[in-house]
């Protein structure tokens, strides 16, 4: 009871005798609680997360999911790229050069079990994001001095459909998948085009997640497809609304919410370019033919080279 009246004191900013507060906690102590940690995360993190509203206004980012599609030779491709990233995805550390711009994790199952190893990875992700529905049940000295570290408030309000945030600092909505968190979060930040990678969105036992990830065994929660699919269908209405265009990147998988793009066409500036003919006249034609008698050698050589976009065959024939 003394924490609860200590939080309430603290996210409320005013004083509150112990007859008035008692009054409070018999009208309904869950929910005040829940109201008092809202304005608590609120008023410590909230003003922090507001200076990345717009901050990448205009650019490209990946979502990543942990599905039995992801691969490291497609982590390797977003390298040098915005990417969003959640929960286990940093047991595919080993194996990649890759690390996510932002990493997030809204489950308290994930979060509990994982804590020795994830209060580890600051150094690995340069902003994380972590639902305060959990905060309460963790050590006291997670995220502590931990810079672009935040907690923010999770939403869960369900009626016939998900509601979504436009306006991280207040509120994260729910959608019984990580992922449409970081769809808010990167609709807030400003990114104009999103695209999801590694997001099957199937459930199937000991095979949910990339061989990458290798915990195959791990289950947290069974997932709901069928509110997580409302969840996809909601951020794709409303972002299309706003001219944010979202992308399904992901090689096969069941997610169709989405406008389905090719991921390696993504990256044609990684294919292997044509040969450029003005520098590489090799590539064309070089050879040399020895004539040789008692007194002379003739040399034939031909060569391809590129000028203005024209080829022209130059023979040269040189007397020695």
């Amino acid at each position: 009871m003394k924490n609860l009246k200590e939080l309430i004191l603290t996210a409320l900013r005013r004083k509150v005798n112990e007859v008035e507060l008692s009054t409070i906690l018999k009208k309904g102590k869950n929910k005040i609680k829940r109201i008092c940690e809202k304005k608590y995360i609120n008023l410590k993190y909230g003003s922090e997360i507001k200076n990345y509203k717009d901050k990448f206004k205009g650019k490209r980012c990946f979502i990543i999911g942990n599905g039995p599609s992801l691969t490291t030779d497609d982590l390797e491709k977003i390298k040098d790229e915005s990417s969003f990233a959640a929960n286990l995805i940093y047991k595919s550390f080993d194996k990649t050069s890759w690390r996510p711009t932002f990493y997030c994790v809204e489950d308290y199952n994930v979060l509990e079990k994982n804590i020795d190893e994830i209060k580890k990875l600051s150094p690995e992700y340069e902003h994380g994001f972590f639902s305060g529905n959990i905060y309460k049940s963790l050590p006291s000295d997670f995220l502590k001095n931990k810079k672009n570290s935040f907690w923010y408030v999770a939403m869960f309000n369900w009626e016939s459909n998900p509601s979504f945030s436009f306006d991280i600092s207040d509120y994260i909505a729910e959608g019984m998948t990580v992922t449409y968190c970081n769809i808010q979060l990167a609709v807030y930040m400003g990114f104009s085009e999103i695209y999801l990678l590694g997001i099957d969105h199937f459930y199937e036992p000991l095979n949910s997640y990339s061989e990458i990830i290798g915990a195959a065994n791990e289950v947290y929660n069974v997932p709901r497809l069928d509110k997580s699919t409302l969840a996809y269908r909601k951020a794709a209405k409303v972002c299309k609304e706003k001219g944010i265009k979202i992308y399904n990147a992901t090689r096969g998988g069941h997610l169709e919410e989405f406008e389905r793009v090719d991921f390696d066409s993504l990256f044609a500036d990684n294919s292997t370019p044509p040969p450029r003919r003005n520098n590489l006249i090799a590539a064309y034609c070089i050879h040399a033919c020895f004539y040789k008698n008692r007194s002379t050698k003739m040399m034939a050589l031909s060569a391809a080279v590129n000028f203005k976009n024209l080829m022209m065959l130059i023979s040269v024939h040189c007397l020695i």
